[in-house]
């Protein structure tokens, strides 16, 4: 038996043999997970799963894109610099299931970001794990871009008109060519945001959600 508060110390090919602890209750990993569950953490580029466990204040979220996004204008907000941003593909359900198992009345909280991408199942089935602890959020567009062109479309199109050619693009037109750009573009939104140089940009309404709720500003209702 190995005591030790190094997640990176865990073999990823060896999770059946993992057990986590925590409050007096043990975990065994072989008896919560899958062994298709074990294999799909496996095989994620990343370790922070284990980080997500323990994290005080966690949001998870689909991609790069989020990823930027939300670390980005965390870096411009000190006060919320305990929140901790963890990217992971489609389905978190069962990663949640075992997050709400093992933080149950800790006050910890968990954040879940997703894209709706026309699959209203998939975000009820997500919705229903709510409570006092855990938050999801859903674009009310298909994607992340549909969000946040609807939240800052005057700014996108004067401050990158000219540069991506958004100058006299619908709202509409300006998504489709952002998603053919994708992470490209978020990039140089992240840059410009760290730097100071996109005053007035608003995280699109889902995300500013979850963030209010880990500051402790929504409750459970």
């Amino acid at each position: 038996m190995f005591s030790t508060h190094n997640a990176e110390f865990v073999n990823k090919l060896g999770l059946e043999k993992v057990i986590v602890f925590h409050k007096g209750t043990a975990f065994n990993l072989s008896k919560e997970l899958s062994e298709k569950d074990r294999d799909y953490l496996a095989a994620n580029p990343n370790t922070d799963i284990f980080k997500l466990l323990y994290s005080k204040k966690s949001i998870l979220v689909e991609g790069i894109t989020e990823e930027l996004l939300i670390k980005s204008y965390l870096h411009t907000r000190r006060d919320l610099n305990d929140i901790k941003v963890l990217s992971f593909h489609k389905g978190y359900t069962k990663i949640i299931d075992i997050w709400a198992a093992i933080n149950v009345g800790s006050g910890n909280k968990l954040g879940v970001v997703r894209d709706y991408d026309d699959e209203p199942n998939a975000q009820e089935n997500h919705e229903k794990r709510q409570n006092s602890q855990i938050i999801v959020c859903t674009t009310k567009g298909d994607t992340l871009e549909t969000d946040i062109t609807k939240t800052n479309f005057g700014l996108l199109k004067k401050t990158y008109g000219a540069e991506y050619g958004w100058s006299d693009m619908t709202e509409a037109q300006l998504v489709e060519d952002w998603k053919g750009k994708k992470s490209h573009v978020m990039l140089r939104i992240c840059h410009d945001m760290i730097a100071g140089e996109l005053n007035g940009f608003a995280l699109p309404p889902h995300i500013q959600r979850v963030i209010d709720f880990l500051q402790g500003d929504i409750n459970e209702s």
